[in-house]
């Protein structure tokens, strides 16, 4: 499992940004979505510029149940050799409403972030971490209006930092939300904001938020 992984790492790394929207392109008319792609990123991922893409790869497992071997081989790659490497197990669940809801938990992906940017994973150089730097900005902002937008924090953090990589506060955003359904992609995240419709967030309240979440059974 993991050889074959690290296979698809090396065909994938091959490709440049016009290979990637090509793939995406072909996918998405496969499936009877016509849009334009980059407005359907923009959208879908909540960004407000296009990046260039592939830059880094970052590599999933992803099973109800990974074997020790397994998760042992991968968290020797990412905390040895700095392989942006997880092991994600999952549990489907159904609420009394009948929607489906996936829960996850990171069996490896949370060990060691200093080596994985010694080996250049993170390309933010600043004092503070990134995920200090869009809490910071996403509370002052928050401090202003209950409801904010991810580009309402960018334009705050390019204000306090103007070399700051803006394309990374929204997937910071969604790793810290706590109801976001693409969380589980973004490993070490913590329970900071709430999602409340497409491009809107809050700043997470136990109290006021445990009250709209629905109860969940196995299905």
């Amino acid at each position: 499992m993991v050889a074959q992984l690290l296979e698809y790492a090396a065909w994938a790394k091959e490709l440049n940004s016009d290979d990637v929207v090509e793939l995406a392109v072909n996918y998405l008319a496969s499936v009877s979505c016509a849009v334009e792609f980059q407005a359907w990123f923009l959208d879908t991922f909540e960004q407000e510029e296009f990046p260039k893409l592939n830059l880094n790869l970052r590599l999933f497992i992803a099973a109800e149940e990974i074997a020790p071997s397994v998760a042992r081989s991968c968290r020797f790659l990412r905390t040895c050799y700095g392989v942006d490497i997880s092991c994600v197990e999952f549990r489907v669940y159904r609420t009394e409403t009948g929607d489906i809801l996936v829960g996850s938990e990171h069996i490896v992906g949370k060990e060691d972030p200093a080596r994985l940017a010694s080996h250049g994973r993170h390309r933010w150089s600043g004092e503070l971490p990134v995920k200090q730097v869009v809490w910071e900005a996403a509370q002052a902002v928050a401090s202003r209006k209950e409801n904010f937008a991810p580009k309402d924090v960018v334009a705050e953090v390019v204000t306090r930092y103007p070399d700051f990589n803006k394309t990374t506060v929204g997937c910071q955003i969604i790793s810290d939300c706590v109801n976001h359904t693409s969380r589980h992609h973004y490993p070490g995240g913590e329970d900071r904001y709430w999602w409340v419709e497409k491009g809107k967030y809050q700043l997470y309240n136990p109290r006021k938020h445990a009250s709209t979440s629905s109860k969940a059974t196995k299905p």
